[in-house]
């Protein structure tokens, strides 16, 4: 029985070997040749759109010059306050040792003792 399954086996590797050997049916050939002309007609339209160079949109435009508007207007900013911080006229001068002065409380004079 071994033997009888081992020829069908070879049988049908045999087969299979001639059916690969075979050419394609015309369906199959078809079909493949029409993918393969799409795929170059991809690859060319690909190359043609990396050829030319982007331009960004009209908006995009915009807010990136309203972006650096800011930007400009930021440090503008920062430098005029650094500036303050620099001017000793700006500055209003305090006698901190006047200022932080402090006083003892009065007392009334029901509290206080008489030392007669």
């Amino acid at each position: 029985a071994g033997q009888h399954f081992n020829k069908l086996e070879e049988q049908k590797k045999k087969e299979m070997e001639a059916l690969l050997n075979e050419p394609a049916p015309p369906a199959i050939e078809y079909f493949t040749q029409q993918w393969l002309e799409e795929k170059e007609q991809q690859e060319l339209a690909a190359k043609a759109a990396n050829e030319i160079p982007y331009e960004a949109p009209i908006a995009t435009k915009y807010f990136e010059r309203v972006d650096e508007m800011r930007k400009t207007e930021i440090e503008e900013a920062r430098e005029r306050t650094l500036q303050k911080k620099m001017d000793p006229d700006a500055r209003i001068s305090i006698d901190w040792k006047d200022y932080t002065k402090q006083e003892a409380p009065t007392v009334s004079s029901f509290y206080k003792i008489s030392a007669e």
